[in-house]
């Protein structure tokens, strides 16, 4: 039912979350469009210092000639003590990179080479250390090489498109405690594969229309269409045609005969992408052909439609797939197009690139409402050094339970909600039905209607009841849609009083007056029927996604028997195609060797641990314990429990005796009255009551986790105040605390006072130069970079970068950044790392190891040819003749490979996983890249994902022992606990610097809010005016604030 709606009920309901307060990366990179300082590469400028607005284009001119002056003060006034906080921007001024870009074009680079002086060795004499025999940092570079660099990069602002050779592989490691084989879940592919042709088909119900993001069919129905394409284009063209153009038309009457007539599945077989290629083994010509549709979706305007389809490319199968270089990335496309055309039209259900046989498969036991969740498998093509192999991997999906919507719903809110009319009459509860219902494809069951079986999307539920809700006939009268219903349809709803659901919304021009009128089609709720096999969209609610796994994780070895039944059904479905290409599957997977690898030394303050167990081990005294004798303690809660000071009095006492046996001094709190509780509302009151009582530390205790109150506290703590160390803990930790958990909270504390709990001999290491890495006299510097992806919104990078000999304390930077495979500030990143390293230790780093997280294997080239050459640079600038050796590696667990012993005495544990440092180099990685395995930490729930490290550029020339090694190494000696991680440190702290930042935001956002209520209230003419308010109030990423004045200062306050 359609029609022009009246009263309330028109229009979509907005989505429980206000955007403007929720969207805190938007908000802040409003916030810094208010003042930019030129080349203040951690946030806003401060008071009157701030700059210009670089927001408007014909101010560009003038603006950079005002920036080069105002970026040299600018950094002269805030150059003591960089680099040891999050660097938090928003919306950046021009960067360095920008500026210098032409830099990383290594002849430029050396022909300007003798225009700048040395950063690294001319002395600053504002800032002078108690050893002058080190000539110290100064934060000015030669003007004549900024301003020539700036007019060399003028007309190009972009990342350049520079790639760069991967590092080849310098030989297979062979250091180890003991070998054994694992089955890792590939299937070789043997046989002599026949050549395929690609071709495009171009029409527009696959094109993406102005103002969409999508194409008018979905994936679903291009597949449908796509069948249909098929037919008639095996049915016209004769296997013995020319190359030349062909031109056809069709019909409805073509359609039908050919559809019982033809199988081109089988006799001739096409291979659709669902988006604009399809692959085949026939060499057709470029074909133009009109084709009338029997049906069309609603969305869609198009009944007669013209297809051109052309061919792109010949793909030579056999020389490709034995191929020993690098495999074409369209090869690959091709056999990964087989695969899943080919599950989807054997009634698969297909979710991104997962396949689910729901008709045949029970759902699992689901403690979601109105959902159930199936098990799958995920499925893909992969050129490893074995050859041409299929990986599968077990995936869970959840699904929509496919019933009565009423009956969806009452799940969904577990009550009745068909007789219980104040449920719809609750606004926040309507929401909620429509939040949950969004988005769902519904059946009609509408009677004698044209509607009637019809599949429909719901956009919304109507604040008003069927019985309300009124629409314009054509003659002019107004009915409501029970009415309608029960005179038009001769069927009376038996729910009148509840709402409906929206499914349509568009605009009709009136004939008589030619405005746009707007229209509305609405449908009772009692008529829907929710459709299956619908994928849950979107994220799921953390706390379900932890539910979720801990109810899916199983032994390594079920998790491989569950990917080999997955890969039987599927290699029994997919047989005809492989038969057609001339492909054989091997029924077994690869089986290879592992090595573990011997564990480092961890040093401790009166012993050494020489052998780690199982990735674990316990602590001992610190080897610089921090004395705790001034601090505070306080309960953040709006709701205080009646016994909660007994329960952190009694964890204060376990704190106290755990701390004497690490060496640390602890006092209990300054006052007696503490732990106070406070109201979130005091929060900020109480945290300055604790600068000015010197404060050590604060240990506030939380009731949940990724709460508000969380935020709100770093944010004031570490952003509003001058610095003041915290330490959150929840109080069900302290309810069940024990000395292991007492002893995990003090290696935090410790850390975040500035102290050093143990560290990792890394001094094995013989680099290729012939200075010994991490010895005495051959500093090293390590760093981790990582982005935090947020759907919709700006990432988040962070860099963390060692700073003692001994790669255990580290600095940490964050940055919003629109394009997380390249970072385009690199060289900024990159200089203040260095110059923070230099200002600490009194050293140059004469190598540096570079972790980042991978990308995608088609953008390593890219991102690597980018970020390498910046960090060369950034060194060249700092000092013209300084060149570290520079080791390159990405890192990612973001991939499916999974491993299992093949002999039982090496499944360690309940989850039954591989030994903690188990490397895999052979057979499964890469055939022409320094790739490789490391499973570094023992698994605890489900089956163990091993990071993936693939070696980029390694000046050092390490061994492939030396870089695994290295990798196990760095895995140890984690601040937040005592066992290894699954990734290196760096790349730990990274991610701890990301989260930091996004509390940051969070925090802010609410604060920007608060802001915004009071400009209403005061009529201030707009939100801008809000946000400056808000910058000169609190000053949250102001440089100097956080460096020189901040406690925080050399303080690893981020763990």
């Amino acid at each position: 039912m359609s029609g022009r709606g009246k009263g309330r009920g028109r229009g979509r309901v907005d989505t429980l979350e206000n955007d403007d307060d929720e969207n805190l990366t938007s908000a802040l990179t409003s916030l810094s469009k208010l003042s930019v300082v030129e080349n203040v590469p951690t946030g806003l400028g401060r008071g009157r210092g701030r700059g210009r607005s670089n927001d408007h284009s014909e101010d560009d001119a003038s603006q950079k000639q005002k920036s080069s002056s105002s970026s040299s003060s600018g950094r002269r006034s805030s150059s003591r003590g960089r680099g040891m906080v999050p660097r938090l921007i928003a919306r950046r001024p021009m960067t360095t990179t920008e500026q210098y870009e032409d830099v990383l074009d290594d002849d430029k680079l050396s022909s300007l080479g003798g225009r700048h002086e040395s950063a690294l060795s001319v002395p600053d004499a504002e800032k002078r250390s108690s050893s002058d025999d080190h000539a110290k940092l100064i934060d000015d570079m030669n003007p004549a090489l900024v301003d020539s660099l700036q007019r060399e990069s003028e007309q190009n602002k972009q990342p350049k498109n520079i790639t760069m050779k991967l590092e080849s592989r310098p030989g297979i490691g062979s250091c180890a405690q003991e070998k054994f084989q694992v089955a890792s879940n590939f299937y070789k592919a043997r046989g002599t594969p026949k050549d395929a042709y690609l071709y495009t088909i171009e029409c527009e119900l696959l094109s993406v229309r102005a103002g969409r993001t999508h194409p008018i069919l979905n994936y679903e129905e291009a597949m449908e269409f796509f069948e249909l394409v098929a037919q008639q284009l095996s049915a016209s063209v004769s296997p013995t045609v020319s190359n030349d153009s062909y031109t056809s038309t069709f019909t409805a009457s073509t359609v039908s005969t050919l559809s019982s007539t033809t199988n081109p599945v089988s006799k001739q077989p096409m291979y659709f992408d669902g988006s604009h290629l399809f692959y085949t083994i026939r060499n057709f010509p470029d074909i133009e052909m009109e084709i009338e549709r029997s049906h069309r979706p609603e969305n869609c305007r198009y009944r007669n439609v013209h297809v051109s389809i052309t061919k792109v490319k010949d793909l030579k199968l056999f020389l490709m797939a034995n191929s020993k270089e690098q495999m074409d990335q369209q090869i690959l496309h091709f056999f990964e197009t087989v695969l899943k055309s080919s599950l989807y039209r054997k009634n698969y259900t297909r979710v991104n690139s997962s396949f689910f046989l729901l008709s045949r498969t029970q759902p699992v036991d689901c403690f979601i409402p109105a959902k159930n969740f199936y098990e799958g498998f995920h499925i893909t093509m992969k050129h490893i050094h074995a050859g041409l192999a299929i990986q599968p991997k077990e995936k869970i999906g959840v699904f929509h339970k496919p019933k009565h919507l009423l009956e969806f719903l009452e799940e969904f809110f577990q009550q009745d909600i068909r007789d219980n009319t104040k449920f719809w009459q609750n606004e926040f509860l309507r929401r909620q039905a429509a939040e949950a219902v969004k988005g769902l494809k519904v059946k009609l069951d509408t009677g004698n209607t044209s509607s009637n079986g019809k599949e429909k999307v719901i956009k919304d539920i109507s604040a008003e009841s069927a019985s309300n809700l009124t629409f314009t006939l054509p003659d002019g009268d107004v009915i409501n849609v029970a009415d309608h219903f029960a005179t038009a349809n001769r069927r009376k709803l038996t729910y009148p009083y509840l709402p409906c659901v929206l499914t349509r919304k568009y605009k009709k021009e009136d004939p008589t007056t030619g405005d746009k009128i707007e229209f509305f089609e609405y449908f009772p709720i009692e008529m829907c029927f929710v459709v299956d096999k619908q994928p849950v969209k979107g994220t799921l609610d953390p706390d379900v996604i932890s539910k979720l796994i801990r109810i899916a994780a199983k032994p390594a070895p079920q998790t491989f028997n569950a990917i080999r039944e997955n890969m039987h059904q599927a290699r029994h479905e997919l047989q005809e195609q492989f038969d057609n290409l001339g492909v054989e599957v091997a029924e077994n997977m690869i089986k290879t060797e592992a090595r573990i690898m011997p564990t480092p030394t961890i040093e401790y303050g009166n012993t050494s641990i020489n052998n780690v167990m199982n990735g674990t081990w316990s602590p001992q005294r610190f080897v610089r314990p921090q004395n705790i004798t001034n601090w505070g303690c306080c309960i953040v809660t709006r709701r205080p429990h009646r016994d909660a000071e007994n329960i952190v009095s009694r964890a204060i006492d376990t704190l106290y005796q755990s701390a004497r046996q690490l060496g640390i001094e602890l006092s209990y709190p300054a006052y007696d009255s503490m732990p106070n509780v406070v109201n979130p509302n005091q929060l900020q009151e109480y945290l300055e009551f604790c600068e000015k009582e010197n404060f050590e530390l604060v240990l506030v205790v939380l009731d949940s986790k990724n709460s508000e109150e969380y935020s709100k506290t770093k944010f004031i703590a570490e952003r509003l105040s001058g610095g003041i160390l915290t330490q959150c803990v929840l109080m069900n930790t302290l309810k069940k605390i024990n000395n292991q958990s007492a002893q995990m909270i003090l290696m935090k504390i410790n850390a975040k006072l500035g102290g050093l709990n143990a560290q990792v001999d890394l001094k094995l290491f013989q680099a290729g130069n012939g200075g010994a890495l991490f010895s005495h006299g051959f500093p090293v510097m390590i760093q981790g970079l990582e982005t935090n992806v947020m759907a919709g919104q700006d990432s988040i990078l962070g860099l963390a970068s060692s700073f003692d000999p001994s790669a255990t304390s580290y600095t940490m930077q964050t940055e919003i950044t629109s394009n997380p495979n390249i970072i385009t500030n690199m060289i900024d990143l990159q200089m203040q790392a260095l110059k923070t390293y230099y200002k600490i230790t009194g050293e140059k780093p004469k190598a540096i190891i570079f972790f980042r997280t991978a990308v995608n294997e088609h953008q390593m080239h890219q991102t690597l040819g980018f970020e390498y050459r910046a960090i060369k640079s950034a060194c060249s600038l700092l000092q013209q003749d300084y060149e570290p050796k520079i080791t390159y590696i990405m890192a990612t667990k973001n991939h499916a490979t999974r491993l299992v012993a093949t002999d039982k005495r090496f499944q360690i544990g309940k989850s039954q996983n591989v030994p903690a440092g188990t490397v895999v180099d052979t057979a499964i990685v890469d055939r022409s890249r320094f790739d490789f395995y490391l499973q570094s930490s023992q698994g605890i729930q489900g089956t163990s994902i091993p990071t993936k490290y693939t070696v980029c550029q390694d000046e050092n020339r390490l061994s492939a022992d030396s870089v695994q090694g290295l990798c196990y190494y760095l895995c140890h000696g984690y601040v937040r606990c005592n066992r290894t991680v699954s990734r290196p440190n760096c790349l730990m702290y990274a991610k701890l610097a990301t989260d930091r930042a996004r509390a940051y935001m969070k925090a802010a956002g609410n604060y920007i809010h608060n802001y915004r209520q009071k400009s209403v209230q005061a009529h201030m003419p707009d939100i801008l005016n809000v946000k400056r308010q808000f910058v000169e109030d609190f000053e949250p990423t102001d440089r100097k604030k956080t460096t020189d004045e901040n406690r925080l200062y050399k303080t690893m306050f981020f763990t």
